[in-house]
């Protein structure tokens, strides 16, 4: 694997995760307005 390809791929999965924590904290926060 070429190590620019593995720096990029890191920087998506980083991306990726980061919307799953805000669509967890966006979740929680509307659960806890009801």
């Amino acid at each position: 694997m070429i190590e620019e390809d593995f720096d990029l791929y890191q920087m998506i999965a980083a991306v990726q995760q980061a919307e799953v924590d805000a669509r967890h904290c966006i979740e929680e926060s509307e659960r806890q307005r009801a």
